[in-house]
């Protein structure tokens, strides 16, 4: 479940001695596009090379009437923004927009997001095609890039292309940019392209610190005095969990070194910076249920643990088994446990939300994945009307830093999983047996 992220700030990543150092320096400019016009269609012409995928979801748009001004058409060339390419020039009415983000499951995050932002660029009068990952494909990844030259040669203006097709090769990404094709990666990095113009995502650095103000607040920790026995998973982070408890302990470090947090079993770090070894961890799973429960079971044999610090929800799942081996029952006595739910589609979310409404879990950081997609379709939108581009930061993506505009994922607890989670379209209130 755990991939690999670089969503993280550049303060954090410093920190971590195994983690690429990103720089913020900005993009450089690129060479003017292509002024070759293409022609505004929807459909994939077959080449003696390539035949379309037969999952290929195909949209017309009118501009829609609530939108005060057509899309953009050919004009001027203006300066370029300190963050953006050149924008485009020679556009045809209603621009055509390919988005290829990954497999078609009806109920995975990429199918729900890949609606959305359909949905929102066709509100905005733009022209979409919708490829999906054809997972069946003898070599995919040769497939994936067959896919990207083909909405190439349709014409697209604008691709977007998910994480999941990130091992691509970089020559159909080369050829994008020499006609002038704006390149978006969404929910990631494409790795090692020098052709990838933006990026979209989650900032998987602030799943720590939302964790580490959700402790703070639930615990009193700022008006207390009161001390509280604390544990923190695994044993060892690797590089997907260790930015998240760099920034959970940016908030609880203090508390800890106050000695409002104690941690018995001493396998909580010492200091506020880098205080967990980065390398192998201890899995998820049977193992770290085992790890954690000699763990307790060493050291509190007379004293109630009282607070579960885990980075995500595969590991507070593991945590949970562990507690119910050592006698703990969910009331009064039971400790108060984080989470992260990355991917809806992942039989762990539903496990994790459903541990909330329990009162097992005590919250879980969501990455609510459809805010992303509108932020996308909003950042097209800005590119081809030559708007500044909005962005946070640059992520080093093995070639160049690559402007990201990344999202603070949310808190779901018990208490707002309806407008959060249900009301969204996330899950239905019947699948969390509501």
């Amino acid at each position: 479940m755990m991939r690999s992220k670089l969503q993280v700030s550049c303060g954090i990543i410093a920190g971590l001695s195994l983690l690429l150092l990103v720089s913020c320096s900005q993009v450089p400019e690129a060479a003017p596009p292509s002024t070759k016009t293409p022609s505004a269609v929807s459909t994939l012409a077959p080449t003696a090379s390539y035949s379309p995928s037969p999952q290929i979801e195909t949209t017309k748009a009118a501009p829609s009437p609530t939108v005060s001004t057509p899309p953009p058409t050919g004009r001027s060339q203006p300066a370029a923004g300190p963050s953006q390419r050149p924008c485009p020039t020679d556009l045809p009415p209603n621009p055509l927009i390919g988005i290829a983000l990954g497999e078609s499951d009806d109920d995975s995050r990429r199918s729900r997001d890949s609606r959305r932002m359909n949905e929102e660029l066709k509100a905005l009068g733009y022209q979409t095609d919708v490829l999906f990952l054809d997972t069946t494909a003898p070599d995919p990844f040769e497939r994936n890039a067959a896919d990207v030259a083909a909405l190439i040669q349709a014409g697209a203006r604008v691709l977007i292309i998910g994480q999941q097709r990130y091992q691509m090769d970089s020559a159909v990404l080369d050829q994008a940019r020499a006609e002038g094709i704006i390149v978006i990666g969404y929910d990631g990095l494409i790795f090692n392209s020098d052709s990838v113009d933006y990026a979209t995502g989650f900032n998987v650095a602030a799943v720590g610190r939302l964790q580490g103000e959700y402790l703070r607040d639930t615990l009193g920790l700022e008006t207390s005095d009161a001390s509280h026995t604390f544990e923190v998973l695994p044993d060892m982070a690797d590089e997907f969990t260790a930015p998240i408890l760099v920034s959970a302990w940016e908030v609880l470090g203090p508390y800890y070194a106050s000695g409002k947090l104690t941690c018995l079993s001493k396998k909580c770090p010492s200091k506020v910076g880098n205080p967990w070894g980065v390398g192998p961890n201890t899995p998820a799973g049977e193992i770290a249920v085992a790890s954690l429960y000699l763990r307790l079971a060493s050291t509190y044999k007379t004293e109630r643990l009282e607070v579960v610090l885990s980075p995500t929800s595969d590991y507070a799942i593991s945590a949970i088994k562990a507690l119910e081996k050592l006698g703990y029952q969910p009331g009064a006595d039971w400790p108060i446990l984080t989470g992260y739910s990355e991917d809806i589609g992942w039989d762990g979310t539903h496990k994790s939300l459903g541990y909330i409404l329990a009162g097992i879990q005590s919250m879980t950081v969501f990455e609510d994945s459809l805010r992303v997609a509108t932020a996308s379709a909003q950042m097209v939108d800005q590119i081809l009307r030559c708007e500044p581009i909005e962005t946070t930061h640059g992520q080093y993506d093995g070639a160049k830093n690559v402007p990201t505009l990344t999202l603070d994922p949310i808190v779901v607890t018990k208490d707002n999983i309806w407008e959060t989670v249900i009301t969204p379209g996330y899950y239905t209130a019947e699948q969390l047996g509501l």
